[in-house]
């Protein structure tokens, strides 16, 4: 019996630490992701009107592209790599 209970602590003590590196992780990816928000939006402030709107929605599109290059293209330009 006491050889059951010492696995069933060591599994418990398992899924803790990996519950605890799935929590650590998650709260790392929402400050990236407040981080990389900040970015776009210092990026749309530089424009007004129109070209606001479209540095934000390309900005976007680039992130759901997993495209970096574009993203950084767009908040040093304003536009994307075919120009728009």
């Amino acid at each position: 019996l006491k050889h059951v209970f010492s696995g069933l602590q060591q599994t418990n003590g398992d899924l803790i630490a990996e519950y605890n590196k799935r929590a650590n992780n998650h709260q790392q990816l929402l400050a990236q992701l407040k981080e990389v928000n900040m970015m776009i939006q210092k990026a749309a402030k530089l424009r007004l009107g129109t070209p606001k709107t479209r540095v934000v929605a390309a900005c976007r599109q680039a992130i759901k592209k997993n495209n970096i290059h574009e993203l950084f293209q767009i908040i040093r330009t304003g536009q994307d790599t075919s120009g728009n």
